[in-house]
């Protein structure tokens, strides 16, 4: 058969415009129902397995890389077609209407959850559980899908799964058991009665005292031109240009260069200088003179530098990126004690470099405070509450509560009680007032009525406090019953989730990749998204 015939066949069987118009026509006016129907069950089609996918990502239209979201203890947490994750993500998305969940919400609730079950296995599995045989086959059998009419187990519709869907089904039925045993574990957590007694006589020895704390920006202004005045060279401002080679040899070469005319200083910054400023032809801007004592070595070349005539250019000088000099772009500016932006740079260098000064007057401060009252007694309180607040102090009331070290929710908390003082820095809980033994021990070892020695709550900010105890409980019999209670209640149950949940989610052992992974599914909903976390 020629080329040419060849492509005529081919092109036979494809119809042309108006013959494909001209069929469509007959079948309508032969039988205008069943076309319109035909046309109908072809759009719910397209509709179904076309355009749906197309929108909503599924297991089978994604490289199954994509949607592994994360790994534990080696273990993929993968969202596939019908496993745990994806009947969780239909769970949620259930009632993601009524409580307002967007797209990744839905996703991280359900990808936490898998992370929970995906952990609490791996925890059996170490501890060496297995559930018997015998138990998993009685609870496949039970499943609500293999029964028949009569609520009986059907052979028939157990036959129907193909092999592989047979282990999958036992490996999914042994799973649920084996976590049914894990949550029967910590449900009947068993404490004995002299830990419940032990726990209940923790709560019954209260106190309540009031707290005047006095931060550190409140270290006075006064105080701060004071140091700029006997410390002016500190602060006297200096506008510099420089460049940075690695080696003093290159270094000397380059100055030459800028020194017989050969370069300029701006040309030669632009081209050879190894510092963040040679972009700018080496002006660093201006800079205090503390800052620049930090940038070279050796209060002989503190000095030459503070004296540089405008103009005048510095010998290089060994600095922390290799061997710099210098250009004055202006005289020397001396220090104004009275500049308010001067002495908030020096309230910052005062916080850094002298705190113990700070400290100190403030203690002092503490000190006099707490000596202004008379004889202890129910009055002082009222005495100790005005002249804190005089001082300066901000004064709270706190209690009743027990030692509770590290807020313990067992017990009446310390942060429970709103003073900005006991919080901790962001990111590390143990910087709070709760976690510091000093602070304890001066709120129940000192005296009812006395104020304590004056002590430094370094938190969220820094503080230095006054405590006054002004009520004490030692045998409160109803935070005895009521702690036993909750002890022996739900307490411990919590406790168990709450730190393996802490302990999962810290863990080496997992690997989180959520967001990059729904970043790739859903790119506009995770750049919207507003999502404060949860537990699983």
């Amino acid at each position: 058969m020629s080329s040419n015939e060849k492509i005529k066949i081919n092109a036979g069987n494809v119809p042309n415009d108006n013959s494909s118009m001209a069929e469509l026509k007959r079948r309508f006016h032969s039988n205008p129902f069943v076309f319109v129907g035909t046309i109908i069950v072809l759009v719910i089609v397209i509709i179904a397995f076309v355009l749906v996918p197309a929108i909503v990502p599924s297991a089978g239209g994604l490289n199954a890389s994509k949607l592994t979201f994360g790994y534990y203890d080696g273990a993929p947490l993968t969202y596939s077609g019908n496993n745990y994750f994806a009947h969780a993500r239909q769970y949620y998305a259930s009632y993601a209407q009524y409580y307002g969940w967007d797209e990744y919400e839905i996703w991280h609730r359900a990808y936490y959850s898998y992370l929970g079950r995906t952990a609490k296995l791996a925890i059996m599995k170490k501890a060496g559980y297995e559930p018997p045989q015998k138990l998993v086959n009685e609870k496949a059998v039970k499943l609500e899908r293999f029964k028949d009419e009569n609520g009986k187990f059907s052979r028939a519709l157990y036959s129907q799964l193909s092999a592989a869907d047979k282990i999958s089904l036992l490996e999914e039925v042994k799973n649920d058991a084996i976590l049914e045993r894990y949550d029967a574990d910590i449900n009947n957590a068993r404490t004995s009665s002299k830990e419940k007694e032990f726990i209940g006589n923790m709560a019954k020895s209260q106190r309540s005292f009031k707290v005047a704390v006095l931060p550190y920006s409140a270290y006075p202004a006064s105080e701060i031109k004071a140091f700029i005045e006997k410390n002016s060279d500190l602060f006297t401002s200096l506008h510099f240009s420089q460049i940075t080679l690695p080696k003093e040899t290159e270094a000397k070469k380059v100055l030459e260069t800028i020194r017989n005319g050969t370069s300029t200083f701006e040309d030669a910054a632009r081209n050879q200088s190894k510092d963040e400023y040679a972009e700018r032809g080496g002006d660093a801007g201006t800079k205090l003179a503390h800052e620049i004592n930090t940038l070279a070595g050796g209060d002989e070349a503190h000095a030459a530098l503070r004296t540089l005539a405008k103009g005048e250019i510095s010998e290089p000088l060994k600095t922390a990126d290799g061997w710099t000099f210098f250009r004055a772009e202006e005289a020397p500016k001396p220090a104004d004690a009275s500049d308010e932006s001067l002495i908030s740079q020096a309230r910052s260098y005062i916080t850094a470099n002298e705190r113990g000064m700070m400290e100190d007057y403030l203690i002092a401060k503490a000190q006099e405070a707490a000596a202004s009252y008379s004889e202890p007694s129910e009055e002082a309180a009222a005495a100790f509450d005005e002249t804190a607040k005089a001082a300066g102090f901000t004064v709270s009331d706190v209690g009743p509560l027990p030692v509770n070290y590290g807020d313990s929710r067992l017990f009446s908390t310390l942060s429970s009680f709103g003073v900005d003082a006991f919080q901790a820095k962001s990111g590390d809980s143990k910087t709070s007032a709760s976690f510091d033994s000093n602070f304890w021990k001066k709120a129940y070892k000192t005296p009812l009525f006395t104020a304590s020695k004056p002590l430094v709550l370094d938190g969220r900010q820094t503080y230095v406090a006054l405590i006054f105890p002004k009520e004490e409980n030692g045998n409160d019999t109803n935070a005895k019953s009521n702690t036993e209670s909750m002890f022996t209640g739900s307490w411990i149950e919590n406790a168990i989730v709450q730190d393996t949940e802490d302990t999962v989610l810290s863990s080496s052992k997992f690997e989180d990749n959520f967001d990059d992974t729904f970043k790739y599914l859903y790119p506009e909903q995770f750049y919207q998204h507003s999502f404060s976390g949860l537990n699983f």
